[in-house]
């Protein structure tokens, strides 16, 4: 047959077609390097703000547990509480002032340090005494302040992020007892505010805060609501009003604004994920991070998110490096390049192709004859240096001609695949399954006994016998051996095809020797 020669364009559309390609996965793999440097450069800087924010709350839980036990949970001030609890209100007048005259000073320099509140409560969540709103009192904090309610109820201390009936904060409530008996509580809580000076130190950031709507509008009394405006980056979001008046010569508030509106629809799939974020955005080619660290109140409910603003540098050092080194594999990914890689690709497939084509049975895609006897001749040589055992089962289906006879060629080979593939099944990723001729297979077990060997064809043989195939039923006779010392791959095959022999003639559908 004459072939026709292929025309000049041909070689020349293939040569692009393939520099194309060369192009495309190389291009495809710089940016996929670019984007794992990029994401683990996000990742490490939320785990940074992220670990910082941690280690300033068990501070502050270290810090707020040490001024109760020291200068609050004295004898003197939970007789007090006692005292109050029965009190008529005259006289928890009388000692809610003593109460507030003994701890103001103590109250002066925790607001100095950013304590935003200490507050006393009797039995049953009833506000005794607002340190930041003396005369605020008497009413009931139930269903308001679930913190409160926890340690009414367990008599334990607890810590977490939760709004106020006034202010929120990162509150510790503690019990309060007086000869055993429960007297009431007593709370330490810090501003946000807190927490950003600290914050800033270990990690150079603009913080922010924003709470949602519902839980503030559910706690706030509603003539302290002013202290809120809704934040510019979600309306179903508050900021904190003393958080906007305050000025960071990193950020400036026109600017966060300005990052905020761009963001939102970022934000909004942050909040469909419902974890922490990163959002990023570019502004007079300046790149900005926003981190959102989920802020949760004790119970574990999420009430919001403490934000960190980063000018980042780092990124645009990437992608400058990322599009030079593009330009790069632009300049020298030149045809005869390309038309040399593909060719050494193509040579390599069509290689490893042929060399599967030429061990692998064309029906049942196990191994074939001359790769199982080439695998039995290297086990021998291997267990021998090895000092391992080797097993052999040498199996062939019982009245197979009859399959073939009643039901077709097609489907004995059918039933053919059909065994080779539920024996994979079983067998170990070391096995090796070959077909030895016909309806004859043969399994190489390494490192394997006779008696385990045994055990696996016994096994193999109730899975043969219990497999619904396409035609109906099935059984193989099993024969298995173990590589004597000194023994060849011709002796311990026929040793093999003897024992098979011995099974069919005992009846079929058996495994000779029998497994022990």
């Amino acid at each position: 047959m004459i072939t026709k020669k292929p025309r000049f364009w041909q070689y020349v559309s293939s040569g692009l077609l393939a520099w194309s390609i060369q192009l495309g996965v190389i291009a495809y793999l710089l940016y996929a390097m670019y984007q794992t440097q990029h994401d683990l450069h996000l990742e490490k800087e939320f785990e940074t703000h992220h670990a910082g924010l941690e280690s300033l709350r068990l501070s502050f839980d270290i810090i707020a547990k040490t001024t109760f036990e020291t200068s609050i949970n004295t004898p003197h001030i939970t007789k007090l509480m006692a005292k109050a609890i029965h009190a008529d209100p005259q006289t928890q007048a009388a000692l809610r002032a003593q109460l507030y005259q003994e701890l103001n000073k103590l109250y002066l320099t925790l607001e100095n340090n950013n304590v935003r509140q200490l507050q006393f409560h009797l039995p049953g969540s009833i506000s005794f005494l607002r340190f930041h709103r003396p005369n605020k009192f008497g009413d009931s904090l139930q269903g308001i302040r679930p913190s409160v309610d926890w340690v009414n109820q367990t008599h334990q201390s607890v810590s977490g992020f939760e709004e106020g009936r006034i202010f929120n904060g990162f509150r510790h409530v503690f019990p309060l007892f007086d000869d055993g008996n429960f007297v009431g509580t007593v709370e330490l809580s810090y501003s946000f505010e807190a927490i950003r000076q600290q914050a800033k130190t270990l990690y150079p950031a603009h913080y922010d805060l924003i709470l949602a709507k519902s839980v503030v509008e559910k706690t706030t009394f509603l003539e302290e609501r002013s202290n809120y405006s809704v934040s510019s980056l979600s309306p179903d979001f508050y900021s904190d009003n003393q958080l906007e008046a305050v000025v960071d010569p990193l950020i400036s508030r026109e600017l966060l604004v300005t990052i905020n509106q761009k963001i939102q629809k970022q934000f909004k799939k942050i909040l469909l994920s419902d974890t922490y974020g990163v959002c990023m955005t570019t502004i007079d080619d300046q790149d900005y991070l926003v981190m959102f660290n989920p802020l949760q109140s004790f119970d574990r409910h999420k009430v919001g998110y403490v934000i960190a603003y980063v000018l980042d540098k780092e990124i645009t050092s990437m992608q400058k490096n990322f599009i030079a080194m593009f330009l790069m594999v632009i300049l020298f990914a030149t045809v005869v390049t390309s038309l040399l890689t593909g060719l050494v690709y193509r040579l390599r497939f069509n290689q490893s192709l042929l060399s599967a084509l030429a061990n692998t049975d064309k029906l049942t895609k196990v191994a074939n004859r001359s790769y199982i006897a080439s695998q039995i001749k290297y086990f021998i040589g291997y267990t021998s240096r090895h000092q391992q055992s080797l097993s052999l089962i040498f199996f062939d289906i019982d009245y197979f001609k009859k399959i073939n006879d009643n039901y077709g060629h097609q489907v004995g080979d059918e039933a053919l695949i059909d065994l080779c593939r539920i024996i994979q099944k079983r067998l170990r990723e070391s096995d090796i399954l070959g077909r030895w001729g016909g309806e004859e297979f043969i399994i190489i077990l390494p490192n394997t006994p006779l008696n385990q060997a045994c055990s696996v064809a016994e096994e193999l043989r109730v899975i043969i016998e219990k497999y619904h195939f396409r035609h109906g039923s099935m059984s193989c006779s099993f024969g298995v051996v173990q590589l004597e010392e000194g023994e060849g791959r011709e002796n311990l095959i026929a040793r093999a095809d003897h024992l098979l022999y011995e099974a069919k003639k005992s009846g079929r559908n058996q495994v000779c020797p029998k497994s022990t």
